[in-house]
């Protein structure tokens, strides 16, 4: 049974409040399967009614197939503008494609693009395995389908878990992510240490950012316990020469 979402304690508790006050105002949708039935879409609804300690529920039986299924699931998420485990997704449509499913047919299916559906597929491909896992199993919910489809914008899967590893060790929001990894200026560096100091290695790539040339002299502030800013000293303070606008500041945020 392929489930898109894992059951969310705050939306059961809203639903159970809701359906106490006002009684279940849409049946779940259930299919045939062999002497029992499954659910295809009403899980939270009825967990928050099992949890009201009711002994039945209202239910629609459909006759579907396991195509059909995995589809009408999507679409009542879509539709819902629900977020869904982008892996779970993405899987099924490659299901589909192997039961003879061309991705145009499944994009007119759910009423979204192709290129959508190649950019679903895209993930199991782009992402650390492990990641899927991760969202699979994700008890605590602090990695959300919005971060893995940032995190799949890295080329390397060993940084794409590391980050992941960070999200949920530090509860970084979606919007935090994406300014991390925001024009793929998010790097791992080792401490070295050089005469009795330590010298943090700065990447080109950052450097070329930051405007920063071998030599320059730059302010390095400490804002936290694992976080410093540097910043390029502005030409207005070094020499006699004409002032120019200070470079972006530069956060570089310890892993750990």
């Amino acid at each position: 049974m392929i489930q898109l979402r894992n059951i969310e304690e705050d939306v059961v508790s809203g639903l159970a409040k809701s359906i106490q006050a006002n009684g279940l105002l849409q049946p779940i949708l259930v299919r045939s399967a062999g002497s029992s039935y499954e659910i295809v879409f009403g899980h939270h609804r009825l967990e928050a009614c099992r949890r009201l300690g009711w002994a039945t529920i209202s239910a629609i039986v459909r006759e579907m197939p396991d195509d059909d299924c995995f589809l009408t699931k999507v679409v009542e998420n879509l539709q819902r503008n629900v977020e869904v485990n982008p892996m779970v997704e993405a899987k099924g449509y490659i299901a589909l494609i192997n039961h003879g499913w061309t991705i145009n047919r499944i994009a007119q299916k759910i009423g979204k693009s192709d290129s959508y559906v190649s950019d679903r597929i895209g993930l199991v491909r782009r992402l650390h395995p492990e990641i899927g896992k991760i969202l699979e199993n994700n008890c605590n919910g602090y990695l959300k389908p919005s971060h893995v489809e940032f995190l799949a914008r890295l080329k390397s899967k060993h940084q794409q878990l590391e980050l992941s590893y960070m999200i949920q060790r530090k509860r970084l929001s979606v919007r935090k992510l994406e300014k991390l990894i925001s024009g793929g200026r998010t790097f791992r560096v080792t401490i070295e240490e050089d005469k009795g100091s330590l010298q943090v290695p700065l990447p080109r790539e950052i450097a070329r950012y930051v405007k920063i040339e071998p030599g320059d002299p730059v302010y390095v502030y400490v804002q936290s316990r694992r976080k410093i800013t540097i910043e390029p000293v502005p030409v207005s303070q070094e020499t006699n020469g004409t002032a120019t606008s200070v470079p972006e500041k530069f956060v570089l945020t310890a892993i750990a």
